[in-house]
């Protein structure tokens, strides 16, 4: 592998980060809004996006050779998790999988390398003074 395929590799993967990053913000804004009736960043980040969604797009961008048993996906450890986060994460990660990841990664293509570079560079830097900002200013969320 080249170094511009290890840097295009790279940024295709640091891409689908924050795909999740950002979608797991949305389902979470859009959730306690239809429950609590409010909304507000439920994040621990000034930016709209959940890391923590993005460390699980990117597992289940990982279990893509599963992709022809979508049962195989999903689990429920002994009734652990509840219902609807199971039904919430299997429809989303289907979505992903049949839809989000084949529609990027063909637009990723398309693109030039130098283009998706700069584009992941400059999210990386915004991503980064977030981290900084937030570790530095944002008071916990206290329920």
């Amino acid at each position: 592998m080249t170094n511009k395929q290890r840097i295009d590799r790279l940024c295709y993967l640091f891409l689908i980060f924050l795909a999740g990053c950002l979608s797991g913000w949305f389902y979470e804004e859009i959730f306690y809004w239809i429950t609590e009736g409010l909304l507000r960043n439920r994040g621990i980040l000034y930016g709209p996006w959940l890391p923590i969604y993005g460390i699980g797009a990117l597992g289940i961008y990982a279990m893509k050779p599963m992709k022809k048993q979508p049962v195989l996906l999903f689990l429920n450890i002994d009734g652990i998790i509840c219902l609807r986060s199971v039904v919430s994460f299997a429809v989303m990660g289907l979505v992903f999988h049949y839809f989000i990841e084949p529609a990027a990664e063909r637009t990723v293509r398309k693109t030039d390398s130098k283009t998706v570079h700069v584009v992941c560079l400059v999210l990386l830097l915004v991503l980064i003074a977030d981290c900084i900002l937030s570790a530095l200013f944002r008071t916990p969320i206290t329920y």
